[in-house]
């Protein structure tokens, strides 16, 4: 039976290894079968799902939540419906195990993110470095040379792709930055971090002598 109450829950996991995976989350940490992380161990978290095609037919979905730490850990589940769309146990599964990482890591590494920016600390996460002044993106051009540029706020647009966070500047197309989901610890957290900063315009506070 799985139960949840958004900061803990527990549940058996809907993945096509042969063992079935138990997991358990609370305050504490997260145990997986009879393995425990403690939250205060974990130093970084990624996720995301990709498809799994067979002769151009989708085949399953696969969600992978990895965990970075001194022993890292990962959970796997698998959707094998076929369906376009389809709403499955599994992608059930993975929302209700993302909202309740969020609620008792993520959240928390945001919080740490905005406090940074509040001291004047710039905050990086793969190919982004958020600043006061706007956001630093980290990109390669003709021949593979690697370049970088601060984008002010006011010039800033963000979006998503296919499993990737995009950031590019309003007035060169040819400046844009990007980092997969699944390949960059705490991407998950600095997307949220973006989103509050755009929210009633806060990313301009510090002009005007306020903190974010």
């Amino acid at each position: 039976m799985n139960t949840t109450d958004n900061s803990s829950l527990e549940m058996t996991l809907n993945s096509a290894l042969m063992q079935k995976q138990h997991l358990k989350i609370d305050s504490a940490g997260i145990t997986l079968n009879n393995r425990f992380l403690p939250f205060s161990e974990i130093t970084g978290i990624r996720y995301g799902a990709e498809n799994v095609n067979a002769y151009g037919v989708r085949a399953r979905k696969n969600f992978y939540i990895d965990l970075n730490a001194p022993k890292k850990m990962q959970i796997r589940l698998t959707a094998s419906s076929l369906k376009k769309g389809a709403i499955t146990n599994a992608d059930e599964q993975f929302n209700q195990i993302t909202d309740c990482l969020w609620k008792n890591y993520t959240s928390k590494v945001v919080n740490g993110m905005i406090e940074k920016l509040n001291k004047g600390e710039a905050v990086r996460v793969g190919n982004f470095e958020v600043n006061r002044n706007g956001i630093k993106v980290f990109y390669t051009k003709f021949l593979f040379s690697k370049k970088e540029s601060l984008i002010p706020f006011a010039d800033c647009l963000k979006g998503l792709g296919p499993g990737f966070l995009f950031v590019k500047s309003s007035k060169d197309k040819k400046i844009k930055g990007q980092s997969m989901f699944l390949g960059t610890w705490d991407l998950n957290a600095l997307h949220s971090l973006l989103n509050y900063l755009w929210d009633n315009g806060r990313c301009f506070s510090p002009e005007k002598g306020e903190k974010i």
